[in-house]
C-alpha cells in the first residue's frame, strides 16, 4: 500500500478555486458566524457571469475528486464530513452537470 501525501486544506482549495475561475466561478468560504452558513454551508460556489450561487455545502475532497486535481497519492490532511451534492459538478469540458 502507498503512503498518502496529506495535503492541507488550503492547497486543495487553492487547486479547485484555479480549476473553476477557468470557467467564470469562484469558490468561496462561508464564516459558520455567518447568518447563511446554515444554507450555503463551509464552501459554496458563485458564477461570475451570471452573478449566482451555483452550488453549496461543497466537500472539497469529493469535486477534488471529480474535476481531477487531486492525484492518487493524494489525500486532504483534515477530513472534515460535510455533505456535498456532486451532483452540482459541472463537467468543464462541455458546461453540462455530470
Amino acid at each position: 500500500m502507498t503512503q498518502k501525501i496529506l495535503l492541507s486544506e488550503r492547497a486543495l482549495c487553492s487547486r479547485l478555486s484555479r480549476k473553476l475561475k477557468e470557467n467564470g466561478i469562484l469558490l468561496k468560504k462561508c464564516k459558520e458566524n455567518n447568518k447563511f452558513y446554515s444554507d450555503l454551508g463551509r464552501y459554496y460556489t458563485v458564477n461570475t457571469r451570471t452573478n449566482s450561487i451555483e452550488a453549496m455545502d461543497i466537500n472539497l475532497l469529493e469535486w477534488a475528486k471529480k474535476l481531477k486535481i487531486i492525484k492518487e497519492w493524494e489525500d486532504l490532511a483534515e477530513s472534515f464530513s460535510e455533505n456535498s451534492d456532486i451532483n452540482h459538478i459541472k463537467d468543464l469540458s462541455n458546461g453540462t452537470p455530470s
